[in-house]
């Protein structure tokens, strides 16, 4: 506004005026946003298994895996009861030398956790770009080997894995349950969460020829551990 000719900007005064009780006409205040940002942004302790931290963060210490993080436009950062909770579930899980899918992988966190834990064979594939590029920059950071894909379901290598990650929702657990599950190898295991309490019976439903192992819930969203019959 106050680049504006001066009647022209009376004019828009007095038009917002008309709709506002109280209009202030003036410059904003200069805020460094990133301090902000850093300020409210708090580290993530999943139990004793894993602290997830940003370089302005203190790394403490008492966690079996350490995840450094740089969260930009990309969906995960550890927060969300989701993560929280598919991380709980990794915990049970032997990793070592096993082939993991991490679907719909965000910034890559739970890929990241798998490594750490001792997979070898990890792809992480997300349709977002920004989470795409994140997940390779954290794959960098944590000096971990995964293979970072851009694409979703239809784009994942037709082969079967020990674990698949997919904490997405519920669209897509319900829209690709055949291709999810033929991605799980015979006695593989595999976590879904991205689930709201009331979708719960549309999930058991759509996944029945699974072995249920575990449900657990967060707040208001659930995370399933399936394990393959055969």
């Amino acid at each position: 506004v106050e680049s504006y000719p001066g009647e022209l900007k009376k004019d828009i005064s007095v038009r917002l005026a008309s709709l506002i009780d109280d209009i202030t006409v003036g410059q904003p205040e200069m805020v460094n946003w990133n301090e902000q940002w850093e300020r409210n942004f708090e580290a993530v302790a999943v139990g004793q298994v894993a602290y997830i931290y940003a370089h302005f963060h203190p790394k403490k210490t008492g966690f079996q895996h350490y995840i450094e993080i740089a969260p930009k436009m990309a969906f995960g950062t550890g927060h969300h009861e989701t993560t929280y909770m598919m991380i709980e579930e990794m915990s049970k899980i032997d990793h070592r030398h096993k082939s993991v899918l991490d679907l719909g992988c965000g910034t890559g966190i739970l890929s990241v956790l798998a490594a750490k834990m001792g997979a070898d064979d990890i792809i992480a594939i997300d349709h977002e770009l920004p989470a795409y590029e994140n997940t390779k920059e954290h794959a960098q950071l944590n000096r971990v080997t995964l293979e970072a894909m851009h694409g979703g379901v239809e784009d994942v290598p037709r082969r079967a894995y020990n674990l698949v990650l997919a904490n997405i929702n519920r669209s897509v657990l319900l829209n690709y349950q055949e291709q999810i599950k033929s991605f799980v190898a015979s006695k593989g295991l595999l976590l879904l969460s991205g689930i709201l309490e009331e979708d719960r019976t549309l999930i058991e439903a759509a996944y029945t020829d699974l072995n249920l192992m575990n449900v657990q819930q967060r707040g208001k969203w659930l995370c399933f551990h399936y394990s393959k019959k055969s």
